[in-house]
C-alpha cells in the first residue's frame, strides 16, 4: 500500500517523495499521472495546486498521511 510505503520515508523532501512515488508506479505498472492526480486531490482537495512534491513536502508527513488515509476511508465507505 502506498501509505505504508510513505510511512517508511525518513527524509520527507520533494526529491525523496518524487522518487518514492515513481518507484511505486513502476513496481505496480502504473502511469505516474494515474497515481499523482488522485494523491493531489486527496491531499489538497483540488485538481490544481502548486507542484505536487513541493506541496507534499510543505504539508509534512503526518498531515499528508492523515489526508491519504481519510481519502481511502471515504472511498471504501462509498463502495469504490
Amino acid at each position: 500500500l502506498l501509505v505504508e510505503q510513505l510511512d517508511g520515508v525518513s527524509s520527507w523532501t520533494k526529491d525523496v517523495l518524487h522518487q518514492t512515488l515513481k518507484e511505486f508506479c513502476t513496481s505496480h505498472e502504473w502511469k505516474p499521472r494515474d497515481l499523482f492526480m488522485p494523491i493531489r486531490i486527496a491531499v489538497t482537495g483540488t485538481k490544481a495546486s502548486p507542484d505536487l512534491f513541493d506541496t507534499l513536502e510543505v504539508l509534512g508527513k503526518e498531515r499528508v498521511r492523515r489526508r491519504l488515509r481519510v481519502a481511502i476511508q471515504i472511498l471504501k465507505s462509498s463502495g469504490h
